[in-house]
């Protein structure tokens, strides 16, 4: 295993017991076994590798989804963020600037608007498409921050298809 992926690999592990306030980058290097230098080639920070996790476990969850409807795609995400319960309890605790909410609004923005244009072949959004975005983009990370801060009790198949009704009509038409 490479050292980025066994930082990522030590992140997810150490994030599942403790809050991201408390981990240290020593505990990090420590756990990976790799050098102090081998941490800041990869990543400037502990939330950027908190981040990066995310990313990275999710594109490859989500491997050939590309085409699938948006509420199997939810449903994907759903159960991936079920099946990794403790990682992102912890990361949803994380505030300020480096929070993992903020950098999940705007992975999520970007995805949106990638999956947009990508299945509705225009070649720039509209204001109101934009809007349209960020509408739905904020209400499906609240409502689902609100799931996993609150015990992920909700099947998560059932809060994807709430998520999926709530989207507006306009999005809906071109991602399914």
């Amino acid at each position: 295993m490479d050292s980025r992926r066994r930082l990522l690999t030590a992140m997810h592990d150490l994030l599942g017991q403790n809050s991201i306030e408390k981990i240290t980058v020593k505990q990090l290097l420590e756990t990976a076994d790799v050098s102090r230098g081998t941490f800041y080639t990869y990543f400037p920070d502990k939330y950027a590798l908190m981040n990066s996790y995310f990313r990275d476990a999710v594109y490859q969850h989500m491997q050939g989804a590309v085409s699938d409807p948006w509420v199997t795609i939810l449903e994907k995400g759903g159960l991936f963020l079920k099946a990794n319960q403790a990682y992102f309890t912890e990361a949803m605790k994380s505030n300020g600037q480096n929070s993992f909410l903020e950098f999940w609004v705007d992975d999520s923005l970007k995805n949106v608007r990638y999956g947009l244009l990508l299945r509705s072949g225009k070649q720039r959004l509209s204001e109101l498409d934009e809007q349209r975005i960020q509408f739905f983009v904020a209400g499906y990370t609240q409502l689902t921050r609100n799931w996993i801060v609150s015990g992920m009790v909700e099947d998560p198949v059932q809060l994807a298809e709430t998520i999926y009704d709530l989207m507006p009509a306009e999005l809906k038409r071109y991602l399914w």
